[in-house]
């Protein structure tokens, strides 16, 4: 049996048209012709099954092609079993790499509706199967628009992009259902950029500035806090220090953080942010751009809270 996968990457748009990027485990595309022979009106299956609406949806988009076959084990009643988790699957398969992007830089691209086709010889004498992700991604300023990425960004981020064989699938007990945050928090020992990293995934999918705020601020605490005395203080002067580059720009990031950690006390007790929307959402650029320096350093995130004291220390009377 042979497999097709879709899904769109909404407002991710590629530099060139008729661009197609292979990954280790299918393609980004925004070639209209490698899906027109199944995602077109006039194929029963998709029709019947997709609807127009969702077929017109492609049109002019950057989307995800897997194409592949399941091995000859599989059942008609174990893929109409499997059909929705497969798809779940390879929706969170590319949902890691698209994810992964805004350590290259901010955006809003995201994933929703996957279809799944499994069919032999004719296509339209198949099985078709949906699955839905929730998560709308905006930018740091709560745009959502599209970005532009090259051939270039997109495999930097894929190259350790996590493959999901179908044909283990009947076997895999995990519930691709569930949103990828959540399994950070069933596992042991998450290090910081992971913790970091969901909280920058929290605030991304959210739209309302006090709580983007509050998630970019718990981020950098995921970071580099080791204390909950003076935390505001410890945050923004181990943000300064580490990417700060004189002591001009170390001020002014000690001095934005601080300033962030007021709103963020603010958004967590539940009081209404004063002043301009505006202000908000450009000290939001700004944090957005600090983690994302942040993430690319590899020290001192790995130490245990006395190292990473002493790492600070140091840092500061070198």
């Amino acid at each position: 049996m042979k497999y097709r996968f879709v899904t769109i990457l909404h407002f991710l748009k590629l530099e060139r048209p008729d661009c197609r990027i292979p990954l280790q485990s299918g393609m980004i595309t925004n070639k209209s012709d490698l899906i027109g022979g199944i995602l077109n009106h006039r194929s029963r299956l998709a029709l019947v099954t997709l609807g127009t609406h969702s077929i017109d949806e492609f049109i002019d988009t950057t989307y995800y092609l897997l194409e592949g076959e399941l091995d000859t084990t599989w059942t008609t009643e174990e893929i109409n079993r499997n059909g929705t988790q497969m798809t779940f699957a390879f929706l969170r398969q590319i949902q890691f790499v698209t994810n992964k992007l805004w350590l290259i830089k901010d955006n809003s691209v995201y994933v929703r509706d996957g279809f799944l086709f499994v069919y032999d010889e004719a296509f339209d004498d198949g099985l078709s199967f949906k699955a839905s992700m929730s998560t709308v991604n905006s930018l740091a300023n709560t745009n959502v628009q599209n970005v532009v990425f090259s051939k270039e960004d997109i495999l930097s981020v894929a190259d350790d992009m996590e493959i999901i064989s179908p044909n283990s699938l009947k076997e895999d007990q995990q519930d691709y259902k569930l949103a990828t945050q959540f399994q950070y928090f069933k596992g042991a020992n998450i290090d910081r950029k992971s913790y970091a990293f969901l909280y920058i995934l929290f605030a991304r999918s959210i739209s309302a500035i006090p709580v983007k705020i509050l998630m970019y601020v718990t981020a950098m605490e995921a970071l580099v806090s080791t204390t909950t005395i003076e935390l505001s203080h410890q945050v923004s002067e181990r943000v300064a220090v580490l990417i700060g580059n004189n002591s001009e720009e170390r001020k002014a990031i000690y001095s934005t953080i601080k300033k962030a950690y007021g709103f963020r006390s603010k958004a967590a007790h539940g009081e209404s942010l004063k002043g301009s929307e505006d202000e908000y959402k450009e000290m939001l650029i700004v944090i957005d751009d600090y983690l994302r320096r942040l993430l690319k350093i590899d020290e001192p995130y790995s130490f245990d809270n006395n190292k990473m004291n002493t790492f600070f220390l140091e840092k500061l009377m070198a």
